[in-house]
């Protein structure tokens, strides 16, 4: 029978065993020695690591984007004579009920086609005009439809896409739209009016332009902001300062006191044409009048140019915000801005 072993002894053989096994573990790790590093690797330079990290470039999207891209090349058959006008009656249906989606795909069965349906991509072209996501599609289809003179489109939808294209700010295109609405409603003042709006966005036909109001003020002499829009056209081209004078005496004759402020700043500038004028004639370089009540009105436009904060696109401006850069496109002495 074995005998029990007494409490104290047992504890001390407890300790010495942990002793042992932790001195063990001291002489084990001596042995191995501290821990080896790595060798340092010089790094490469700039260019190569981004080289290595550049990422692969993305795969090409099958996909277009019609806000930014427009359709392909014209290409399947065209429906026939009546499926266009079908087509078109059933989208004209699907905007007076406030489907522009219906209407859009009503019309794409004869847009984009060969041969090309003028009205029917004016139609779509117009549809898509007001959504943001189908820009490029829309001036792809309204370029195509006024490039491509049709007896079949009418004097109001000519109006439309002459305004559309104007007011993207695409002025040749629009002017071209306005003329063949002239040529459809000639005697309509408004419609030399429009054309010479759009003219006014190309800076080389200002003389058209001022020609254009021209031609709408002998079909209606009511509207006497014509003569001043002309004045002031013609005021801006080379060799027109002596007419110029004269439209804007008339016109400030005809307005007399109804609007003080402009009329001062026009008899600055009749002062100034007419110096101009009399150098055209004479052919010899004259300064124009350097008296004070002459500068005045330029000064007066420069310290409103420094206050203001205009940006670049025209025909949404205010009337007298327009007015304003019409003012400082005829003064010499105040640079040109455009307001928004």
């Amino acid at each position: 029978m074995r005998r029990p072993v007494p409490a104290g002894l047992r504890a001390r053989l407890t300790t010495g065993a942990a002793t042992a096994a932790t001195l063990l573990a001291i002489s084990l790790l001596a042995c191995q020695g501290a821990p080896q590093q790595s060798a340092p690797q010089k790094l490469g330079s700039a260019r190569a690591l981004a080289a290595q990290t550049k990422t692969a470039p993305r795969a090409t999207s099958p996909f277009r984007n019609p806000s930014k891209t427009p359709p392909p090349p014209r290409s399947g058959e065209q429906l026939p004579p009546e499926a266009i006008e079908q087509a078109i009656a059933a989208a004209r249906e699907q905007r007076a009920n406030n489907n522009e989606i219906g209407a859009a795909s009503e019309l794409r069965k004869c847009a984009n086609k060969i041969p090309q349906s003028p009205r029917c991509e004016a139609e779509l072209g117009l549809i898509l005009v007001d959504e943001k996501m189908r820009q490029a599609d829309a001036m792809y289809y309204l370029k195509e439809a006024v490039n491509a003179p049709d007896a079949s489109i009418d004097a109001d939808l000519y109006r439309r896409l002459g305004e559309a294209l104007r007011a993207k700010g695409q002025s040749e295109d629009a002017s071209r739209a306005f003329r063949y609405l002239l040529e459809r409603e000639p005697d309509r003042a408004e419609n030399h009016v429009a054309l010479s709006t759009a003219l006014q966005g190309v800076p080389e036909r200002l003389e058209e332009a001022a020609d254009e109001l021209a031609a709408a003020r002998e079909l209606d002499a009511s509207n006497v902001e014509w003569i001043y829009d002309e004045g002031l056209l013609r005021a801006q081209i080379a060799g027109q300062a002596e007419r110029a004078v004269v439209l804007l005496e008339d016109y400030i004759g005809k307005t007399k006191g109804q609007n003080p402020e402009r009329e001062q700043i026009l008899l600055g500038r009749v002062a100034e044409l007419k110096a101009t004028a009399e150098m055209e004639q004479s052919g010899k370089p004259k300064q124009p009048p350097a008296t004070r009540r002459a500068r005045a009105p330029c000064n007066e436009l420069r310290a409103r140019a420094n206050r203001a904060a205009f940006t670049t696109r025209l025909r949404s401006c205010a009337r007298e915000e327009w007015e304003r850069w019409r003012f400082m496109a005829t003064c010499p002495q105040v640079q040109k801005i455009s307001c928004a």
